[in-house]
């Protein structure tokens, strides 16, 4: 408190400013750190999808077992595929949530 009671008002707004830049910045990256999850969720349910489709194709080629058999084999294989994205959709919006609520009580005591 003493050191900002012995400057002057332009510093004072100067380092206000900073701040808030600071903040901003803070809250992009927090933005962009959300949009990298995201992204990296699609790309990997799209792999996924396409190695299935992959593997139901080989799987039918070489006659392993009847074609309703290996439908169903795979569409279990899928739903615990997709449980697992929904699972790690959920854990990256919890843990944006997290770092966005952390942001605001930061800039309420900025």
């Amino acid at each position: 408190d003493e050191l900002l009671v012995r400057k002057n008002y332009s510093y004072l707004d100067g380092m206000w400013e900073k701040i808030k830049k600071m903040l901003e910045q803070r809250k992009g990256e927090i933005t962009q750190f959300q949009s990298t999850l995201e992204g990296i969720e699609k790309d990997r349910a799209q792999i996924v999808q396409a190695e299935l489709q992959k593997l139901v194709r080989h799987l039918m080629t070489m006659a392993y077992k009847p074609r309703s058999e290996i439908e169903r084999i795979m569409e279990a294989e899928a739903f615990e595929l997709n449980s697992v994205l929904v699972l790690n959709r959920q854990t990256h919006c919890e843990l944006v949530s997290l770092m966005q609520k952390e942001q605001v009580i930061v800039e309420m005591n900025a």
